[in-house]
């Protein structure tokens, strides 16, 4: 029985066979490396993550050269060749020490946070006057920086938050995943036909949704003006804000160093109900977008370069509309 996916070395569809000991072999390595990551001291297990990061970049070069021609289709002139290798590098380096905090995400309680992550002052007195209108939030924090724990840290102090989860591809590494998550309290809501409704549930009752909104829309979305081209991103941020009647918040939690982090308050983004309901949509997509572009001009170190659906490709002709 065959599978039609191709395999690595191009000659022919991947049988069940293979994809499931594919699967089993990621699996298995995942598991062992975040075992090592939680048992090591958290700045000797990001020095083994450093070792595994510079291996990845510099010796078997993954999507390196993809990352450098996006950093420079982006900052054109205005970074040198040393200024793109320095970003593509510090992010890659940055992707896979957020693999250490995510193994480890279930230690970091109260403490953890008041030692290691500044300025959580101003997300909590957002959230204690959105307490009083009874109603939640959308959290909206980019792939910058420490993005898995962005969300744990406002769970732990004291928000009720939930993520909407995508399914991966491997569903051995998919329930791992969902454990490492789910062992912090933060609730998981799997993406399907009823996550929409749940959400908004949630969210008039008082929750937290966390969501990284910069990837592409597999099909028409809401078409934003995102660093210097069109991006096709998804509508059910700015849907289940209007629907909820919740702001969207912007939060970007950036890695200070190796050790310490940073949480960045942005715009916080509110529904306009006298608007038509495309038009706010859209408005507040594209004010998102803008913050989140103005991070990353900021801090281009800080964000994924790396993401293999990247965000400013266009969609197929025969998906693509005049959205």
């Amino acid at each position: 029985m065959r599978e039609g996916v191709t395999n690595k070395a191009g000659v022919g569809p991947v049988t069940k066979c293979e994809m499931k000991a594919r699967h089993v072999a990621e699996y298995l390595a995942l598991r062992s490396v975040a075992a090592v990551f939680r048992i090591l001291p958290y700045r000797a297990a990001l020095a083994v993550a450093w070792c595994l990061a510079w291996i990845g970049h510099h010796v078997v070069r993954y999507r390196v050269e993809t990352a450098r021609l996006r950093i420079r289709s982006v900052f054109g002139d205005s970074l040198d060749a040393r200024g793109v290798r320095r970003v593509a590098w510090l992010s890659w380096r940055n992707f896979v020490f957020g693999a250490v905090d995510l193994a480890r995400v279930a230690a970091a309680d109260r403490s953890w946070i008041e030692a290691r992550v500044e300025n959580t002052g101003p997300f909590e007195e957002t959230a204690n006057a959105l307490k009083e209108t009874g109603k939640g939030a959308i959290l909206a924090s980019p792939h910058m920086g420490a993005w898995d724990l962005a969300g744990v840290v406002l769970q732990r102090l004291g928000v009720p938050i939930f993520f909407i989860a995508a399914p991966q591809k491997n569903p051995l590494v998919d329930r791992f995943l969902g454990e490492l998550r789910g062992a912090t309290g933060v609730a998981l809501i799997a993406r399907g036909s009823a996550a929409m409704r749940t959400a908004i549930e949630r969210l008039r009752g008082g929750q937290w949704m966390a969501m990284l909104p910069d990837v592409r829309a597999p099909a028409e979305g809401v078409s934003v003006r995102f660093l210097g081209g069109a991006a096709n991103v998804y509508r059910g941020m700015a849907v289940a804000a209007r629907r909820a009647d919740v702001p969207i918040v912007v939060g970007i939690a950036v890695r200070r160093g190796w050790a310490r982090h940073a949480w960045r308050l942005g715009r916080v983004v509110r529904p306009d109900h006298s608007a038509p309901l495309e038009e706010d949509i859209r408005r507040m997509t594209q004010e998102v977008f803008d913050e989140i572009e103005k991070a990353i001009r900021g801090a281009p170190d800080q964000w994924f370069w790396y993401n293999k659906r990247w965000i400013l490709d266009p969609l197929p002709s025969s998906t693509s509309g005049a959205n």
